[in-house]
């Protein structure tokens, strides 16, 4: 029984100590993730027992499309819950216009436009209720919104010039 112990207690320590190393620079923790391009940012935050707001505020360079995701895990064993969260949710306020983007009770945001330069605030907030607290995580996608190219540019002006041609034979 002890040497089956053993053995779980060292291939879970493993597992946790690699998942850590291979996940350690790629979650951002609440605070400025300053200026997200094309991609997604993963994000994720320990929150103790209680209420709780965490803040993660970002720009976009260029004008953008944005989804956002969030989960938080539960862990129990035999009846002690050890890690919970009620009540998560997430909500965008833009700070450059002093309003808000969504305003809901969702884990999920988006897609949305955001304006190039403006500032934003991801809230994400909930009731950690585990005796440790509560964890979550998610991932912000941001993609760059399609101009017109020249050559859809170009058509829709011959398409204009065939348009204006046809009316003034008609008149």
């Amino acid at each position: 029984m002890n040497y089956t112990l053993s053995k779980l207690a060292i291939g879970l320590t493993s597992v946790l100590a690699f998942s850590a190393h291979a996940n350690a620079t790629n979650i951002s923790g609440p605070g400025s993730l300053g200026s997200l391009t094309t991609g997604a940012t993963v994000i994720g935050n320990n929150v103790g027992s209680g209420a709780f707001i965490d803040d993660y505020t970002f720009s976009v360079p260029t004008a953008s499309s944005f989804s956002s995701a969030v989960t938080q895990t539960t862990l129990s064993i035999q009846g002690i819950t050890f890690f919970n969260i009620n009540n998560l949710a997430e909500k965008l306020y833009n700070t450059s216009t002093s309003s808000w983007v969504t305003n809901g009770a969702s884990t999920s945001i988006g897609p949305l436009s955001l304006v190039a330069g403006d500032k934003y605030d991801l809230k994400i907030t909930g009731t950690a209720t585990g005796n440790y607290g509560g964890t979550y995580g998610g991932v912000l996608a941001v993609a760059a919104v399609p101009e017109p190219t020249e050559s859809a540019l170009i058509l829709s002006g011959i398409a204009m010039l065939g348009f204006i041609a046809a009316r003034r034979k008609s008149v």
